[in-house]
């Protein structure tokens, strides 16, 4: 009996499409802040949209580190309205500051059966002073 290995980051690289949208075209989630704004692209599937980014998950030893990454669809019945949103949440930081990062894409459905990335944001979960504890849309103090 053989056993494949899956590599994944060629299957992520070969899902995602670079498309002629202008990340202008992708808006910040309600909550979120705008940073690190990908490319605009359009996937074959909803997690393809994170490439190969979190691949090396965790980048450093220290701290503990955990990553958790949803899928979740809004307004299914509404093919029009219908959503993909796609979080990605690491905790466990090695920092006094900040204590996580959650990285969240929002994609629509096209008519060729892809998805287009509309919106993506970042929050993150302070360490210290009156945010302790808590998930911000702005730079941890």
């Amino acid at each position: 009996m053989s056993i494949r290995r899956f590599d994944r980051s060629a299957t992520f690289a070969a899902l995602a499409i670079t498309t002629s949208a202008h990340a202008s075209d992708i808006t910040t989630p309600e909550g979120f802040m705008a940073w690190q704004t990908p490319v605009a692209v359009t996937v074959e599937a909803p997690l393809a949209v994170l490439g190969d980014k979190y691949m090396a998950f965790p980048v450093e030893d220290e701290g503990r580190p955990e990553l958790s990454i949803n899928v979740r669809i809004i307004n299914a019945f509404f093919p029009e309205q219908t959503r993909y949103i796609v979080d990605a949440i690491e905790t466990g930081y090695a920092d006094d500051s900040v204590g996580g990062g959650w990285e969240r894409f929002m994609l629509k459905p096209t008519e060729d059966g892809q998805y287009t990335l509309v919106a993506h944001g970042w929050k993150w979960r302070c360490q210290r002073g009156g945010m302790a504890d808590q998930w911000v849309g702005r730079f941890c103090p």
